[in-house]
C-alpha cells in the first residue's frame, strides 16, 4: 500500500492495483488505474500521479490530471526495477543491481542530473534532495542544500520537506529542509521509520507505532497500535 496526502492506491493479491481517495477528478489523477498485474505500486505525495512496477519490472506511470507534468508519465527508464520513489513531478528507481534511474520534471535541483553511479539498496525522496543507501549502511545524497550525513544506516524515508533517517543503532534523525517541517522524532530505539506529507511514524522493537504531527500542535498524542495489526 503507498498512501499520498489524501489518496491511497494498493496491489492486490492477485496484482490487480486498487487506488481510492482523493475522488475530486478535477484536481487528483489516481485513475483509472491500468492492467496489471503489478507487483508494487507508489503514489506521489500531491495524488496526481502514481507508478507500479509491473509483473516483468517494467514501470508504468498514471494520472487523469490534466495539469500534471507529461514526463513523468513518459520518460521512465527501461529494463526490470525493484523499487520506485516519487515526490511532487520527479521519480526514481532501482534496478536489480541497485542502479538508480530517476525521471521527471524539470528544476529538479539536480536530482535527475547528477545521479550517482552507486548501487543502493533503498532510495528516498524529498522536494530538494535524493537519497540512497548503500549496502554497506552508508548514505550518499544528491539535490540542492545536500549537507553531509555519517554513520551507519539502516533506512531513510522522505516526504516534501522532510527526510528521516534510521540508524543501524535504532534511532531516528530528520532533517528538515523548510519552515513547515515535522515535530522531533521520538527518541528512542526503532526498527523502522516512514513520513508523509504533514507527520512520521516509527516502530519500536515490539512491533508497535509511535507517530508525530506537524510542528506546533504541541498536545497531538503519539499513537500505538499492537504487534498483531502491525508486523
Amino acid at each position: 500500500v503507498s498512501l499520498g496526502s489524501t489518496g491511497a492506491c494498493a496491489v492486490a493479491i492477485d496484482g490487480s492495483v486498487a487506488c481510492w481517495g482523493a475522488s475530486d477528478g478535477s484536481w487528483y489523477g489516481l485513475e483509472p488505474v491500468p492492467e496489471g498485474p503489478f507487483l508494487d505500486v507508489e503514489v506521489s505525495s500531491s495524488d496526481d500521479y502514481a507508478c507500479g512496477i509491473k509483473l516483468d519490472r517494467s514501470i508504468e506511470c498514471w494520472s487523469s490530471y490534466s495539469s500534471v507534468d507529461p514526463e513523468v508519465l513518459s520518460d521512465m527508464p527501461e529494463g526490470e526495477f525493484h523499487k520506485l520513489a516519487l515526490q511532487g513531478g520527479r521519480a526514481c528507481a532501482l534496478d536489480g543491481d541497485g542502479m538508480a534511474g530517476c525521471w521527471g520534471a524539470g528544476g529538479s535541483y539536480g536530482i535527475l542530473s547528477n545521479v550517482p553511479s552507486t548501487a543502493f539498496v533503498s532510495i528516498s525522496l524529498s522536494e530538494l534532495r535524493a537519497c540512497g543507501l548503500r549496502p554497506d549502511g552508508q548514505l550518499e545524497c544528491w539535490g540542492r542544500d545536500v549537507e553531509a550525513t555519517e554513520g551507519l544506516w539502516a533506512g531513510v524515508s522522505g516526504s516534501y520537506n522532510e527526510l528521516c533517517f534510521l540508524e543501524r543503532s535504532g534511532s531516528v534523525q530528520c532533517n528538515r529542509t523548510e519552515e513547515l517541517h515535522l515535530t522531533p522524532a521520538p527518541s528512542g530505539t526503532f526498527s523502522a521509520v516512514d513520513v508523509g506529507l504533514f507527520g512520521g511514524c516509527v516502530k519500536d522493537s515490539d512491533g508497535y507505532l509511535q507517530c508525530w504531527g506537524p510542528l506546533g500542535v504541541e498536545d497531538m498524542p503519539q499513537v500505538e497500535k499492537p504487534l498483531e495489526k502491525w508486523e
